[in-house]
């Protein structure tokens, strides 16, 4: 949520295999975090309205609204399965036509996505140096780790429980429509407690908490942390798990190109 925006990471090469299987791609920007101008829950409820857009003006795009899967890195990610999880987001008394659309989505795929941002389950789960990264900071406006606990209770511990998307799968589960199945990759597994703060703040600890609870949830999850021999049983890379999801069949694609982990 601190930085970035929708042109880095996602190279031709990665989206092209989807466009030319007939799936659309949107990449947005949301308001960051790192100047302290905003925190949550801006980012994230940017994520919700690029979603409402999309889908209120699907069948002026060419779209199927029915048919629309999430993906992000890091916070991205994070906000993604945030998405995939929390209830239905529209509001059907809005005057705003856009914010009746519903947020429910089929899919999720995530990379390096933080499942929770609290910074006492980040602390449990990692260690300390995961829960000091700035991106837990500012998230709530702290530029300081000492005044983020000293101001938690009476300030941030309802936004940390609210964003944080682990938090949101059993209600999912339970939901009339269920949970949306999801594709987690990691990088690295990395010694515990983690000590270099880029490394915990994407540490595959995040995957492998979130799936405990998916499996407890009874909630479709795919887990890969690559220099692990933790992979899916069932799909061969992320992109194949969209496309399953999506509806699209691999008879229809070349296997040039077609990203894996």
């Amino acid at each position: 949520w601190r930085l970035g925006n929708k042109y880095t990471l996602l190279s031709r090469d990665v989206i092209q295999p989807f466009l030319d299987a007939g799936i659309a791609f949107a990449s947005i920007d949301y308001r960051l975090t790192g100047d302290l101008t905003y925190a949550l829950p801006a980012p994230v409820h940017d994520a919700t309205r690029a979603v409402q857009y999309i889908k209120y003006h699907a069948a002026e795009f060419g779209l199927d609204s029915n048919r629309v899967a999430l993906s992000g890195f890091s916070a991205g990610g994070a906000s993604a399965m945030w998405l995939l999880y929390h209830s239905d987001l529209a509001r059907p008394d809005s005057d705003d036509p856009i914010e009746r659309v519903s947020t429910k989505v089929q899919a999720g795929t995530v990379f390096c996505g933080q499942t929770s941002v609290d910074p006492h389950v980040i602390e449990s789960w990692i260690g300390p140096n995961a829960a000091h990264h700035n991106m837990i900071l500012n998230a709530v406006g702290e530029t300081s780790y000492d005044a983020m606990m000293k101001n938690y209770d009476a300030k941030h511990a309802a936004i940390f429980s609210e964003y944080s998307p682990i938090n949101h799968v059993f209600s999912a589960a339970k939901s009339d429509s269920g949970a949306p199945p999801l594709f987690m990759v990691y990088d690295q597994w990395k010694e515990l407690p983690c000590q270099e703060q880029g490394q915990c703040i994407h540490h595959g600890m995040f995957g492998a908490k979130m799936k405990e609870r998916c499996d407890e949830a009874a909630v479709e999850c795919h887990l890969v942390i690559q220099d692990t021999p933790q992979r899916s049983l069932f799909y061969d890379s992320p992109a194949d798990f969209l496309f399953d999801k999506l509806g699209v069949h691999k008879k229809r694609l070349g296997t040039a190109g077609v990203a894996k982990y």
